[in-house]
């Protein structure tokens, strides 16, 4: 068997996001190797999960920390000695090029992004995006993708088609699961039967809350018997979303929650899981309510439409009204056919745990941190 080796993962943040959760699932699941972290931002609900899991984390607040801080961060690395540096999100993946130069150490970059938009995206990010397609030539040994359009689409973009590799998810699943009927105060009963609708997402204008508040309203003008809840990273005390549900005149039928590390108790708490994003590559919580058997709308975005397959709805991005047929379908599906309704969710179930083995996953990272993958374009 091979020796184990140190693994150091340098991220932006360890907020509740798809990349931030995937990592923690690998350190989780990964018990033969060392793995040390290095977050440019400290704090988020996975920072203390991950410090209590991992064999060292480290921090630079890349927003307040002098340079004397930094170099002390660098010369605490060196003393780690890890033998491949791992980045997550774009961010990262370029202080892990500047990393990999000073302590002359493989990098492997991990995209967890699909398209950028103008309108949408930070002008840092997509220029950061621009940077790296060039840096990819030379510094990366592996680029790892989590779907198929995301690589497609960077390669579009300039990345180096000679080392990109698709690798899965990491799915973890609670021990033990039961169905919510509250959550964070709000009781089930409280809605008497109507069709609880949910979407997790952070508060950006990249996830289409506009569009699903404005498609809510427009289901509501046909059937009052469902209701909206939304919650991630700054949903709760969001001004913009805050206005779109006053202007809408639909305060009484949406219901904002503050990010948790509990999301899982938030999907068994809904009916519907609803994704209106306009760019995703692999999303994580598509897969994660599916998994509980909870059934999902989703924009045509990355892989969501092989993850939900005939599962649930697909809608184009940005169509308010599929987005507010698709609503009323499902609220009517699980209303007058409870029997159907039960062996779709039981379906969501069984497609996601024959879809995601960890194992393979795991296996398949441990190749990549020992170079012995053969990229075939």
């Amino acid at each position: 068997m091979n020796q184990p080796i140190k693994i150091l993962h340098i991220i932006n943040h360890l907020g509740n996001g798809g990349a931030e959760k995937n990592l923690y699932n690998l350190c989780r699941i990964d018990n033969y190797n060392y793995h040390f972290v290095l977050v440019l931002i400290p704090g988020g609900v996975y920072f203390k999960p991950v410090t209590e899991i991992t064999s060292g984390t480290l921090s630079i607040n890349i927003k307040k920390k002098s340079i004397k801080h930094v170099l002390k961060v660098i010369k605490e690395i060196r003393a780690i000695s890890p033998d491949i540096i791992q980045t997550w999100l774009y961010h990262s993946d370029l202080f892990g090029v500047l990393l990999c130069k000073l302590i002359k150490k493989p990098l492997v970059w991990s995209v967890r992004n699909n398209k950028l938009y103008n309108n949408t995206d930070h002008v840092l990010t997509i220029a950061i995006r621009k940077l790296l397609s060039f840096l990819s030539m030379k510094y990366p040994t592996y680029i790892l993708y989590n779907s198929i359009e995301a690589k497609v689409e960077h390669e579009k973009k300039g990345y180096d088609k000679r080392k990109g590799l698709i690798v899965s998810n990491i799915l973890l699943m609670p021990k033990v699961m039961c169905k919510q009927n509250s959550f964070q105060g709000l009781k089930k009963e409280d809605f008497k039967n109507k069709t609880i609708f949910g979407m997790v997402a952070r508060a950006h204008k990249i996830k289409g809350h506009h569009d699903l508040l404005l498609s809510f309203k427009n289901a509501l003008r046909t059937c009052d018997d469902i209701h909206l809840c939304l919650i991630g990273n700054g949903i709760s005390d969001s001004e913009i979303i805050l206005n779109y549900i006053n202007d809408f005149g639909i305060k009484s039928n949406v219901t904002l929650f503050a990010e948790t590390d509990r999301i899982f108790e938030f999907y068994e708490f809904i009916d519907v899981h609803i994704l209106t994003s306009l760019s995703e590559s692999h999303p994580n919580v598509v897969i994660e309510s599916m998994a509980i058997g909870v059934p999902n709308i989703s924009t045509d975005v990355g892989n969501a439409k092989k993850i939900i397959n005939e599962l649930g709805v697909i809608v184009k991005k940005r169509d308010v009204s599929s987005i507010k047929k698709a609503i009323l379908k499902m609220h009517n599906d699980r209303k007058f056919n409870e029997t159907s309704w039960k062996s779709l969710g039981d379906k969501c179930k069984k497609q996601i745990q024959s879809t995601y083995d960890n194992d393979i996953t795991l296996d398949y990272y441990n190749k990549i941190w020992r170079k012995k993958v053969k990229v075939l374009n």
